[in-house]
């Protein structure tokens, strides 16, 4: 996507004074569900459930959910909404909204966020994999719960990232972890699942754990968190870096902040596979969107992130054409090449045909998996949807352009025009 350039007199990508480039990313950890940004129907719903199991685990009761599922986009805090729940379930000073203290001993046992590390006897957290490794690692993980906590609290914490990529008879070695009445609260043990593609994990799974999902922030929101983030870390960003981030982060938090420490190192962007399958839809380009969906491994969310990028292609093409109030715009840098945007899109009307196409692809893949058709959508369908819309354009330019022409030479327009 062409954008507006970011100077830069470091053309070979190494920082100006020779040091490490600036990583803003774990600048933003939040540790308490007072500081996570822009899930507030999730962060609400997690808070329930650790009032619920904190109290019947006062009780001396084990009847409440022991799985729980985290799905969403990449980089918006799965994981990190994982070990503030962890922590809130075995914090021995819980503060009010239930957020964990973060410095009693139960807390810092299920994770130290000055090492990033964890007591292996309390927490464990583990990144899926695919192939035989699979097997072992579920093998090892239901092993490690038979091993008795020695927190307080008694519990044992579990999180698999990335649990997508489990095989089916990995997953189905869960299941009796999993069960109501069986393991996991004899054990004690807490399983938390994050994936961003629930559609690829088990139905048996899904049905025994808790869904939470993470959505993607708002730019009303991330812009705000950008330049908090910036102002803590002693980073200088301007208005135009924050638009910019915002822009090319597409919702993720992780995102934004890694393209924000590259602007203000002054680095030229690494741009997301997203942008280059946005520009070869703008451009007609099948081949190079073909291409472009079949290197990236998620094909569902590089397609959310497509979706995302039409979404703010939308608010930017009504300011462009001037139909928001200045006062209202969200914007100030030219991010989008102006006719690229204008010649790829047309018009309003087939942007938001092209949202509705892509919309519905996306959910039919969440009720069905079907790659092909989503794939089919992304590269086939949207393209030719606008290549109509531009011929239907040109004909309509054409046929003013030679009405405009007929009145200057006075001519009378054909029988068949009239």
């Amino acid at each position: 996507m062409t954008a507006k350039k970011t100077t830069t007199s470091n053309p070979d990508n190494v920082p100006v004074d020779g040091s490490k480039v600036t990583d803003l990313t774990t600048a933003y950890r939040p540790r308490t569900f007072d500081e996570v940004v822009g899930q507030d129907a999730t962060v609400k719903g997690v808070r329930a459930y650790v009032a619920k199991a904190r109290a019947a685990h006062a009780a001396g009761s084990t009847n409440y959910p022991h799985g729980l599922l985290f799905s969403g986009e990449s980089g918006c805090g799965k994981t990190t909404l994982a070990y503030i729940v962890a922590r809130a379930l075995v914090c021995e000073n819980i503060q009010p909204g239930y957020n964990p203290c973060g410095e009693c001993d139960s807390c810092v046992a299920v994770y130290d966020y000055e090492t990033g590390e964890s007591n292996p006897l309390c927490a464990k957290r583990v990144i899926a994999s695919t192939g035989t490794a699979n097997m072992s690692a579920v093998g090892d993980l239901i092993s490690y719960t038979s091993v008795r906590s020695p927190l307080p609290s008694g519990l044992k914490i579990v999180i698999i990232d990335e649990c997508h990529r489990m095989s089916a008879a990995a997953q189905d070695a869960l299941l009796g972890e999993l069960e109501d009445e069986n393991k996991a609260r004899a054990k004690g043990t807490i399983w938390m699942f994050c994936t961003t593609e629930a559609k690829k994990v088990q139905p048996a799974v899904m049905n025994r754990t808790t869904p939470y999902v993470i959505k993607g922030v708002s730019d009303e929101k991330m812009a705000p968190l950008l330049r908090r983030v910036a102002e803590q870390a002693g980073v200088t960003a301007d208005d135009q870096m924050v638009d910019t981030a915002v822009f090319y982060g597409g919702g993720s938090i992780r995102g934004a902040l890694q393209y924000l420490g590259q602007l203000a190192d002054g680095l030229p962007l690494a741009l997301p596979k997203s942008l280059d399958l946005f520009e070869a839809i703008l451009r007609g380009d099948m081949l190079s969107a073909v291409n472009v969906y079949a290197q990236d491994e998620s094909g569902f969310e590089l397609a959310r992130r497509l979706y995302s990028h039409f979404r703010q292609a939308r608010d930017f093409f009504l300011e462009l054409n001037d139909r928001v109030p200045a006062e209202e715009r969200r914007y100030k840098p030219p991010i989008y090449d102006k006719d690229l945007l204008r010649h790829g899109l047309v018009g309003i009307e087939p942007l938001l045909d092209c949202m509705c196409v892509l919309s519905s692809a996306l959910l039919d893949y969440m009720k069905t998996g079907c790659s092909e058709a989503l794939e089919a959508s992304v590269t086939v369908r949207l393209i030719r949807l606008l290549g109509e819309a531009r011929k239907a354009a040109a004909q309509r330019r054409a046929k003013a352009a030679e009405a405009g022409s007929s009145r200057e030479t006075g001519s009378l327009p054909a029988p068949g025009e009239r």
